[in-house]
């Protein structure tokens, strides 16, 4: 598998994962977790790339720990609907 094929499974597997958990931002260990439980081999820091670039194209958005450095992740209005257009 090329290195873009595999930046493009764990975006989508991410985009996923947010979408199928709106309710809750969750962090990149999380994700990854859920992620590589449905058949992914992602690093936190795939995860992490994954998220950013998802942010940057608004499909999610991030929330940081107010006591901390963790980031949290949430998905948007525009990365529901493109999740559930396939996009």
């Amino acid at each position: 598998m090329s290195a873009s094929t595999r930046s493009e499974d764990c975006r989508h597997g991410t985009l996923a994962f947010l979408a199928d958990r709106p309710a809750v931002a969750h962090s990149a260990d999380a994700i990854r977790r859920g992620v590589n439980r449905e058949g992914g081999d992602f690093t936190r820091d795939e995860i992490t790339a994954a998220a950013e670039l998802l942010i940057g194209l608004a499909l999610a958005s991030e929330t940081p720990d107010p006591l901390g450095s963790t980031r949290y992740y949430k998905i948007s209005a525009q990365g529901t609907l493109a999740h559930e257009r396939g996009q």
